[in-house]
């Protein structure tokens, strides 16, 4: 399953019967700094009658968030939620700023509403594709360099840091559809005087 993340902040505005809604769309990358960013909104449109944001934190294990804010259950911070999941963004915060404009929208017409506006954020953002990867740390000599190198050709690996002392020391990053094949192969290589261990997954960009 690929992941998308957005490259920077955008913000568009939605508007419905007289109501005006501001849907602003950034990356978090956690619970604190979601808060943080929240408190932020919250301060520059200190007057709007709600904020209603989701957000989709951290793809390893996924958490998802979201919030009506005042609004009636299930109208607003599940419609961006399912905006979210629509186009499997992750690590990604948006809040939809609503200004009541004294017409009462209902519920299918506050669902609509919230959905809408955070789709043309979305639309309007810039997405990267994520990768999940699985990183090992390797221990081999210098002429055993090629080696590495013939695995993390095969398996579609790369580098991620390297030192050079009296033997190479590297983190190496593999994508993890490909681990399992290059842990055998590395495996293989052990008689040879090479280390290595399995530091875990993460998500990246994808190279």
């Amino acid at each position: 399953m690929a992941y998308f993340t957005i490259s920077e902040p955008k913000n568009a505005i939605f508007r419905e019967k007289g109501s005006k809604f501001i849907a602003l769309i950034d990356t978090v990358r956690s619970k604190e700094e979601l808060d943080i960013k929240l408190k932020l909104i919250r301060s520059k449109y200190p007057d709007a009658t709600h904020h209603c944001y989701a957000a989709r934190l951290n793809p390893i294990q996924l958490v998802e968030i979201h919030n009506d804010d005042g609004e009636p259950n299930g109208t607003a911070g599940l419609p961006i939620l399912n905006a979210l999941r629509s186009v499997n963004l992750v690590d990604v915060l948006i809040v939809v700023v609503r200004y009541f404009g004294g017409t009462k929208l209902g519920k299918g017409g506050l669902i609509s509403s919230y959905s809408e506006s955070s789709k043309v954020v979305i639309d309007e953002s810039h997405k990267i594709e994520l990768m999940m990867y699985t990183e090992f740390e390797l221990d081999f000599n210098y002429d055993q360099t090629n080696l590495i190198e013939t695995g993390l050709n095969t398996f579609h690996g790369k580098f991620s840091s390297t030192d050079y002392n009296e033997i190479v020391q590297s983190v190496i990053r593999v994508p993890k559809d490909f681990s399992d094949q290059f842990e055998n192969y590395i495996g293989d290589l052990v008689w040879t005087g090479i280390r290595f261990k399995k530091i875990g997954d993460l998500m990246d960009f994808k190279s």
